[in-house]
């Protein structure tokens, strides 16, 4: 088997890896229709990283998310999203709920129809940069007792100088940590 084929698998494999580590999971769909310059609200709850989709299947629909007001609008909002296609937008996790959605029919549509998705995010959020360095440190093959290093205390949200629990890794972690290291021998054969 020669290189490129090596390479070829461990991409396919890598890339594999990375669809489970990035999912959604289809939690509300819904259609309905809206007259030129009105707004339609929707209350969401849920808790977690989401990712909204709002598709015009007829005319031009534009949609705007806030958590300081359930009635978003397109001058009141803190995310927004107005193209001529399909809007996306991704609420983080960190974001207070309830979050107000509006949608909005655009003025040169008599009647706009659309399709408004939920989307709930498996993946690792809001990724901790102190974590991020130690694992790149790890692979580099410095210690992980450094004085003074930092590390995320999962337990209290706080950060404490020491050394990552191995207790404290997930799944996840271990997995990139694998592919990193394919992908840097990977490379360093082809160079």
């Amino acid at each position: 088997m020669d290189v490129q084929h090596i390479v070829l698998q461990v991409l396919l494999w890598a890339n594999w890896g990375l669809d489970l580590v990035y999912c959604e999971h289809l939690l509300q769909t819904l259609t309905a229709t809206i007259g030129a310059e009105n707004y339609t609200h929707y209350r969401l709850s849920t808790q977690g990283r989401l990712h909204i989709t709002l598709e015009s299947i007829v005319g031009d629909a534009d949609l705007y998310i806030s958590d300081n007001t359930l009635s978003p609008n397109f001058e009141d909002y803190v995310i927004q999203s107005n193209t001529c296609g399909m809007e996306e937008v991704e609420i983080p996790s960190t974001m207070k709920r309830p979050v107000g959605i509006g949608i909005y029919g655009h003025p040169n549509y008599k009647m706009s129809e659309y399709r408004l998705s939920i989307y709930f995010l498996k993946q690792y959020d809001d990724a901790n940069y102190a974590q991020l360095v130690h694992s790149y440190n790890k692979l580099d093959g410095e210690d992980n007792n450094e004085e003074g290093y930092q590390t995320y205390d999962y337990s209290s949200s706080q950060y404490s100088a020491g050394t990552q629990q191995e207790e404290g890794e997930s799944a996840w972690s271990v997995i990139g940590t694998i592919l990193s290291t394919i992908l840097k021998i990977i490379f360093e054969i082809l160079l």
